[in-house]
């Protein structure tokens, strides 16, 4: 369908019980947004991998 999601780190659970009618009882782990984007993201260039990882 063409959707981009985006897992948010960030969250007002409180206001997320509330909106949505989560028990107390139930743990929030994540928030997914989802919707088309409005453009290309900037990324910064990623360093080699040989760079940052060992493998032993």
């Amino acid at each position: 369908m063409g959707f981009d999601t985006l897992i948010m780190g960030m969250r007002d659970t409180d206001g997320l019980r509330q909106l949505f009618n989560i028990l107390e009882s139930e743990t929030i782990m994540a928030v997914i947004s989802l919707g088309y984007r409005a453009g290309e993201p900037n990324r910064p260039e990623r360093r080699p991998l040989d760079d940052i990882v060992k493998f032993f």
